[in-house]
């Protein structure tokens, strides 16, 4: 099924240094800056967090271990059956087996504005939330220090293309531009190694998803949109999500850190979602990177 008809089916249901050597399988990236989130309890008596982690500047908490460590570089491989039927697809959910049962993610891309990125952290950081953010590549060159904050506090960074192009209007040299430098970009600034794409405005095709799986990358759609950067009313938004049927396990939703009312409401749309007795996590948290096959609908399902 081609994006359109998807796209369209979904919302009626609504109603590096890019090198061989980089990107060899199990290639795991140097260090990076320890991530911080905000506790609002939890603290022990001698300025340790219940959890083992140290106390920082500012009553944050300083998270041991590597980004590499929390989001471990993979790159898929034959197992990995990007095709249903004749037509490639990119991840649009899954579906859930034991381990992910109970789980939904959270992503927010970032291609144009930089105002509301620390208030939709600081929130995060309230709720102990991790997700991922897909960051363009001219978006990390305008704001580098907020693309080391992201994964200081320990959030996941995907690639989101260099100027957000449509990706089906371009050759495929060009396609490897614009990841590659990106995926450098991002490396350069943090150490990391990205593995999870996002087409820009979710265009695709069967040429575009072939060119990021021989890149080393994930194609990540998403289940539910919000279309907060419509910038209609929080009223507006919040009844497009509280209408989807998608709001589950297995589903993948979108947010932009550069919507004006992301940060106003995005308490509620928390508190919404783990109303429904659902745990938030970074896609990569949620996706099959193994033995999978896709389904017309852009569905993950394992073979085992």
């Amino acid at each position: 099924m081609n994006k359109t008809i998807k796209t369209a089916a979904l919302s009626l249901a609504a109603a590096v240094l890019f090198t061989t050597t980089v990107f060899a399988v199990g290639k795991e990236p140097g260090d990076t800056a320890a991530p911080d989130g905000h506790a609002s309890d939890g603290y022990t008596s001698d300025g340790n967090i219940s959890d083992g982690r140290t106390l920082g500047e500012n009553g944050a908490g300083i998270e041991d271990g590597k980004q590499a460590d929390r989001y471990p570089y993979i790159r898929p491989d034959e197992t990995c059956n990007v095709y249903a039927g004749k037509t490639a697809e990119p991840i649009f959910g899954v579906r859930v087996n034991e381990e992910r049962k109970g789980k939904i993610a959270f992503s927010f891309d970032s291609a144009y504005i930089n105002t509301c990125c620390v208030p939709i952290l600081d929130i995060l950081d309230e709720y102990g939330i991790k997700s991922t953010f897909f960051v363009t590549g001219e978006w990390v060159d305008a704001n580098p220090e907020l693309v080391k904050e992201i994964a200081k506090r320990g959030h996941e960074l995907g690639n989101h293309s260099v100027s957000h192009p449509s990706f089906p209007k371009l050759a495929r040299s060009q396609m490897e531009t614009q990841v590659r430098e990106t995926h450098d970009k991002v490396k350069v600034l943090t150490d990391f190694d990205m593995f999870l794409f996002r087409f820009p405005y979710g265009d695709y095709n069967n040429a575009s998803v072939d060119a990021l799986k021989d890149m080393g990358y994930y194609c990540i759609q998403w289940t539910v949109d919000t279309q907060d950067w419509r910038n209609d009313s929080p009223d507006a938004i919040l009844n497009r999500l509280y209408k989807s049927p998608n709001v589950k396990e297995g589903s993948i939703v979108l947010m932009h850190n550069g919507a004006t009312y992301t940060p106003q409401i995005l308490r509620t749309i928390i508190d919404y979602v783990q109303g429904k007795d659902l745990e938030i996590v970074p896609v990569s948290q949620l996706i099959y990177t193994r033995n999978y096959r896709m389904n017309v609908m852009g569905t993950q399902i394992p073979e085992n």
